[in-house]
C-alpha cells in the first residue's frame, strides 16, 4: 500500500454519513442490495475519491471468480490500487460514477454514484448483502478501513474461514462478550485495523533486541488448544503465528483484558468441580500443566496464582511446541492502567515470579524471558493502551 492510498483510506474513515434506504432483492440469483446513503457535501469535496477507494477496495477484496472468470483469477495475493479505481472512475451527470463488472477474474458487479449534493448510491448485484458489511465497516468500525486495499486475509477463525470485517469477528463471540469498551471488541478493533501488529504492540517489541522486527504471518481468533484431562480446551483470544528477522517462527498467544481479571485462583478453581471425579480431574489437569511449565503444584503460593494464566501460558507453550517453534510468548493486551488492581497486571507479575527468575515481568520494561521448556523459550509481555 502506498502512502497516498493509506492517506486516502484514513480520510475515508472521517466521512460521516447516514443510511437513507436499503433495498434487498432476494430474487436475484445470489441476492443483491441497493444502498442509498447521505453525507455532508463539504466532507465529500475532499473525501469523495477516498470513499470510492475504500468501497471499491472492499468490493474487490471479497470478490471471487464466477463462471469461466477463474481463468484470470490472480488469487489472494492480488490487491486493489488507486490506479484500479482511476481506470474505472467517470464523471457522469454532475457526479462521480464507478462501475465494476469483472476485474482480473473477480466478479465485483458493483456500481457507485456520488453527486454534488452528498447523495451516495451503492448497488451490488448477485453478491448477497455484502455491501452492508462495507458500510458497517466505514460507519462504526473505522479501525478496519485499511483492509480495503489488501485482499490477503491475515485473521481467521478456528474453522479456517477468513475474518475480513468486525461482523466476522463478532460471530465468534457470545453476545454478552461483544460490547463496546470490552476486551473482545477492543481486540478486534485494534488488531484487525493494523497492518500486522497494533502500534502499541510494535512499540513494546521495538525496544527488545530479540523481537524488534517481527512479522505476522497468520492469526487464529478464539484458537483452541487441548489441555490435559477431561473438559473444554483453552481458547486463546488471538493466536499469532509470526517470524523474526531471521525467519525463525514464533507463536504469540494474545489475551485481551479491560477489568475482567484472570478469573479464580488455582485453589478456588480446584474446589469448583462438582463431585469427586470432577475434583480429581481438575487436580490432574492443574498438576500436568504445572509440570509442563516447570512449576511445582505443591509449592507454597502456587494455589494463589490465577488458573487462567496457567492454562493460557500452557496453550502458548504447547502450540509453539506442536508447531516446531522455539519461542512462545504470552502477551496480555490491556486497555486499563496497570496501576489499577483490576487490570490483572499484579496477577501476571505474581505468576511470572513463580518461575523463580528474579522479580518477574516489569510492565514498563522489555518482554520478560521465562523458562526453556522442552526446547521452547517461554516469554511474557504486558502491552497497555487506552
Amino acid at each position: 500500500m502506498t502512502e497516498t492510498e493509506a492517506d486516502l483510506l484514513r480520510r475515508a474513515t472521517l466521512i460521516s454519513f447516514e443510511v437513507v434506504s436499503v433495498e434487498e432483492d432476494a430474487l436475484a440469483p445470489a441476492g443483491s442490495v441497493r444502498l442509498r446513503l447521505r453525507a455532508d457535501p463539504e466532507d465529500l469535496e475532499d473525501g469523495a475519491v477516498a470513499l470510492l477507494l475504500a468501497l471499491t477496495g472492499l468490493s474487490f477484496g471479497e470478490a471471487r471468480p464466477a463462471g469461466m472468470s477463474d481463468i484470470d483469477y490472480a488469487g489472494d495475493q492480488d490487491r486493489w490500487t488507486a490506479a484500479d479505481l482511476l481506470a474505472h472512475l467517470h464523471y457522469r451527470r454532475g457526479g462521480l460514477h464507478v462501475y465494476l463488472d469483472y476485474v482480473r477474474g473477480r466478479m465485483l458487479k458493483t456500481t457507485i454514484d456520488i453527486d454534488a449534493k452528498g447523495n451516495i448510491e451503492l448497488l451490488v448485484v448477485n453478491r448477497g448483502s455484502t455491501a452492508l458489511r462495507w458500510v458497517d465497516l466505514l460507519r462504526g468500525h473505522r479501525h478496519l478501513a485499511e483492509v480495503a486495499l489488501d485482499s490477503t486475509p491475515v485473521f481467521f477463525g478456528s474453522d479456517d474461514q477468513p475474518l475480513r470485517t468486525l461482523a466476522d469477528w463478532q460471530a465468534l463471540h457470545p453476545a454478552e462478550h461483544w460490547r463496546e469498551g470490552r476486551s473482545a471488541m477492543l481486540l478486534a478493533q485494534r488488531w484487525s485495523g493494523a497492518e500486522g501488529f497494533p502500534e502499541a504492540v510494535l512499540d513494546r517489541f521495538a525496544h527488545s533486541p530479540r523481537f524488534s522486527d517481527l512479522r505476522m504471518r497468520r492469526a487464529i481468533v478464539e484458537h483452541p488448544c487441548a489441555v490435559p484431562g477431561l473438559g473444554k480446551a483453552s481458547y486463546t483470544d488471538i493466536m499469532v503465528f509470526a517470524e523474526d528477522d531471521d525467519r525463525n517462527p514464533i507463536v504469540i498467544a494474545v489475551e485481551g483484558k479491560v477489568d475482567e481479571g484472570f478469573g479464580p485462583l488455582v485453589s478456588e478453581w480446584l474446589t469448583q468441580g462438582k463431585g469427586e471425579r470432577a475434583a480429581l480431574n481438575r487436580l490432574d489437569r492443574v498438576r500436568e500443566m504445572a509440570h509442563a511449565l516447570g512449576l511445582d503444584p505443591e509449592a507454597p503460593g502456587f494455589g494463589e496464582l490465577r488458573y487462567q494464566l496457567v492454562h493460557r501460558a500452557y496453550a502458548a507453550w504447547r502450540t509453539a511446541r506442536d508447531e516446531g517453534c522455539l519461542t512462545a510468548i504470552l502477551l496480555v493486551h490491556s486497555f486499563m492502567n496497570k496501576r489499577d488492581r483490576r487490570s490483572g497486571n499484579w496477577d501476571l507479575t505474581q505468576f511470572t515470579r513463580a518461575f523463580g527468575k528474579g522479580s518477574g515481568i516489569t510492565p514498563a520494561g522489555l518482554p520478560w524471558q521465562g523458562p526453556r521448556l522442552d526446547g521452547v523459550d517461554l516469554w511474557f509481555v504486558w502491552v497497555e493502551e487506552k
